[in-house]
């Protein structure tokens, strides 16, 4: 993990947050109400190996990552402009316009052509065509062969993690733990790849508005984060475990929202990723 400092971008307005999720909602995306880049090498890689270059003056943006994936933000969810990035490899998260402003002014200043194609598609093993799409309805071992073949590794690294896979398969079976030790988060992105689910990472989600012990206490029992909460709605960081009913009545019992009428979506993200979350909100709490 790097020991960059965390970098946050202020939340905007209520109305602006509306505009946030009325968007998240028509497009089927997720919503980041405030971008936290807190991995910068971890972004700075998975840009390396996935970014080949803009086609306009206003592309999606790398905003951070889940695992091998890249997550890209735009303040309007139908550009078409990836910056190269495969669809099956990119996580969309609608992100306000002074947010992306200032992320695309970041990240240009940084990044450069040699980094984007031809040089770092020929230097990644991007394949240069299309990417055939996973079949619907696939298995994880499918899901796995699809991303071995596909995904742009470095050289030499695609053959090292296809024989780690072969001697994983010769066990009792791949689970998502055993994924994890060979990409963090790679058992969770294979299950996107394969449902096609909203997903996020949590380190890049934002800061709790309520920090107290008792707020944190009450998310780690459910194994949970809000990535977005408003009095139109919620967007949960959790897993398909998490009874999003009980969360709720306990979220909101000293609500005064409570009862009103507002729209749940379950975000699906790994259950050591948020419990991780959670103790670095613990700890920022503890240092104020």
């Amino acid at each position: 993990m790097s020991s960059a400092p965390t970098r946050e971008v202020p939340m905007s307005d209520d109305r602006s947050v509306h505009a946030l999720e009325t968007l998240a909602v028509r497009h089927g995306v997720v919503p980041l109400p405030q971008i936290t880049l807190t991995d910068p090498t971890a972004l700075s890689q998975r840009t390396d190996r996935l970014v080949r270059g803009p086609s306009s003056c206003h592309p999606w943006l790398p905003v951070g990552t889940l695992g091998p994936l890249l997550i890209m933000g735009h303040y309007n969810p139908a550009c078409t402009d990836f910056m190269g990035v495969p669809d099956p490899f990119c996580v969309k998260a609608v992100i306000h316009t002074q947010a992306y402003e200032e992320r695309r002014g970041e990240f240009f200043s940084l990044w450069t052509p040699a980094q984007g194609k031809p040089e770092g598609s020929r230097r990644t093993g991007m394949a240069t065509g299309p990417i055939a799409p996973l079949s619907p309805n696939s298995t994880k071992g499918e899901a796995l062969a699809w991303f071995s073949q596909n995904y742009p590794f470095a050289s030499g690294e695609r053959r090292a993690f296809q024989a780690k896979l072969q001697s994983l398969s010769q066990g009792d079976g791949i689970d998502n733990e055993s994924l994890d030790g060979l990409i963090p988060q790679l058992g969770l992105a294979l299950e996107i790849l394969i449902t096609g689910r909203l997903a996020f990472d949590p380190a890049s989600a934002p800061p709790l508005d309520r920090d107290d012990p008792d707020t944190t206490a009450l998310l780690e029992r459910h194994s949970a984060y809000p990535l977005l909460d408003s009095p139109r709605c919620c967007y949960w960081l959790c897993d398909q475990d998490v009874d999003l009913e009980a969360l709720e009545r306990a979220w909101r019992s000293d609500d005064s929202t409570e009862g009103a009428e507002k729209s749940v979506f379950r975000v699906w993200a790994d259950r050591n990723a948020i419990l991780k979350r959670l103790q670095r909100e613990s700890l920022r709490s503890g240092d104020r």
